[in-house]
């Protein structure tokens, strides 16, 4: 077929080889990108783009749902300060215990 001249026999070759390389394909010939990003609920205008990274100029953020969001979210923890403070204590109790009756 390659050797061949532009003759009907010769595009007969060629469909029948396409319809045998359509059929016998396992995907779909082609390049789809698709982009999946999560953002926060302030953040608006941001839209994947797989040719350019220089989109930061247009994203647009509410301060005031963000400043929301971030309260409610970063509440203190204070039980392993606790926790650490009660470990030392545990800790060091026999310590002081044994130095205090070797002083006596």
């Amino acid at each position: 077929m390659e050797n061949m001249e532009n003759t009907p026999q010769r595009l007969q070759i060629i469909h029948k080889m396409l319809d045998i390389v359509r059929h016998d394909a396992p995907w779909i010939w082609g390049f789809h990108p698709q982009d999946f990003t999560l953002y926060h609920q302030w953040v608006m205008n941001a839209k994947p783009n797989a040719i350019s990274y220089n989109t930061l100029k247009y994203v647009r953020i509410d301060p005031a749902i963000r400043t929301e969001k971030r309260v409610a979210w970063n509440q203190p923890v204070f039980w392993p300060l606790l926790f650490g403070l009660f470990t030392l204590i545990i800790i060091t109790l026999p310590v002081l215990l044994k130095r205090g009756r070797q002083q006596k």
